[in-house]
């Protein structure tokens, strides 16, 4: 059997140099692990990104009872509660928010476990040309104190929302 030719020096250093070592592989992913447990959380935090969509769509709402009103030529009201709202033609708000919606409650938002409404008024009504009885503050806030809180606002006359 004939006798392995040796490497030459030069081709042996190519050789042992063209991959990553163990202890740096272990480093890279300790260090990846580091990072990761840092930044996750403040990425994803969900009641913040859940907070504002729920502003939106509360924005949303304002917007969509404001024209209902103008489109049937009748007074449409916002009801708010403190696990959601509702928007009735009826003056007399519920209690709770229902289940499943109707034509005489054609919008019903059940907030989420983690946030909470508060507004000043608690029912606004919209008249037949889209204006607002009072200018109205709706406040969403978390549950867990200090987490945030995002401010939808009505105005008075021309019923223009805002959300910041």
């Amino acid at each position: 059997m004939p006798a392995r030719p040796t490497l030459s020096l030069q081709s042996r250093f190519q050789q042992a140099s063209a991959g990553f070592t163990l202890f740096e592989s272990v480093i890279v992913l300790v260090l990846l692990g580091i990072i990761a447990a840092y930044a996750a959380p403040k990425a994803f935090n969900a009641s913040s990104m859940t907070l504002h969509a729920q502003a939106r769509t509360l924005a949303s709402d304002l917007q969509r009872a404001q024209l209902l009103a103008t489109s049937t030529g009748s007074a449409v009201y916002f009801c708010a509660l403190s696990a959601g709202y509702v928007v009735q033609s009826s003056v007399v708000c519920p209690t709770s928010v229902p289940e499943q919606t109707s034509l005489a409650q054609p919008i019903a938002v059940t907030l989420d476990k983690q946030a909470g409404l508060s507004a000043t008024p608690a029912a606004l009504s919209y008249n037949s040309l889209g204006q607002p009885s009072a200018a109205g503050s709706f406040v969403l806030s978390s549950s867990p104190a200090g987490s945030g809180s995002i401010t939808v606002t009505v105005a008075a006359v021309t019923g223009l929302v805002s959300v910041p």
